[in-house]
């Protein structure tokens, strides 16, 4: 978003236009806001950062709102249907280790309808689970949760094996053939390799192909591809 728009919780100015009764015409002649002003916030949630603030603080007082309503995230509902300690935590579980980055405990809290201290003492009962499986859970200082899904070298060499297999039942693709004709033809460096080419190039390396290439040198074939491709 541009940094020359403020955004604003829409869904408390919405909640607040509706329930006072006022027309956009009205709401601007009282707030001294532009009709297009108007219509943004309402609409989009969006003040220009160039607005005066008096202008927005009599737009939020003819609201009967605070500085915090207008400014502060929406925070969604809490749940009309509470899950029980062992669904909260499945879900959780869910949550935490799908999550490519922190999560605030806070938010966690809203979300389910329950407190911090639910939260956290959910999270204690998942640590042991999860720390089976090779994962660990780092409460951060600003109150979130990250999961450490750390390395495992089995784990790492099973990737391995599984994309060699993969790889060997695949047909050989349009990009596949092509980078192997470079490589028989002398002409694929790996200081030049493109994202597409390296995908290529690691997928014939699994299947024998070619040599697992060097960094500043040129792709090689096998001596099998080579049996294969030479030409009596």
């Amino acid at each position: 978003m541009s940094r020359s728009v403020q955004r604003v919780n829409v869904d408390k100015i919405r909640d607040a236009y509706h329930r006072l009764g006022l027309t956009e015409r009205e709401l601007q002649r009282r707030a001294g806001l532009g009709a297009g002003a108007t219509r943004s916030v309402l609409l989009n949630g969006h003040i220009h950062a160039t607005t005066s603030l008096a202008r927005v603080r009599r737009f939020i007082n003819e609201l009967g709102l605070t500085w915090g309503d207008l400014l502060d995230d929406p925070q969604p509902e809490t749940p009309t249907v509470y899950l029980d300690p062992t669904d909260r935590q499945a879900a959780l579980a869910r949550l935490i280790t799908t999550s490519k980055g922190a999560v605030s405990l806070d938010h966690l809290a809203v979300v389910f309808g329950v407190t911090i201290a639910d939260i956290r003492a959910d999270l204690d009962t998942l640590a042991a689970p999860l720390a089976a499986l090779g994962f660990r859970l780092i409460h951060t200082e600003d109150c979130s949760v990250i999961l450490n899904r750390g390395k495992d070298p089995n784990a790492d060499d099973a990737a391995k094996r599984l994309a060699f297999l993969r790889d060997a039942e695949a047909d050989l693709n349009v990009s596949a053939t092509r980078t192997l004709y470079r490589a028989y033809a002398d002409t694929l460096s790996t200081r030049e390799l493109g994202n597409n080419d390296r995908v290529q190039v690691g997928m014939l390396v699994n299947r024998g192909a070619l040599q697992p290439p060097t960094p500043n040198h040129r792709a090689a074939l096998t001596n099998d591809t080579r049996y294969c491709l030479t030409i009596d």
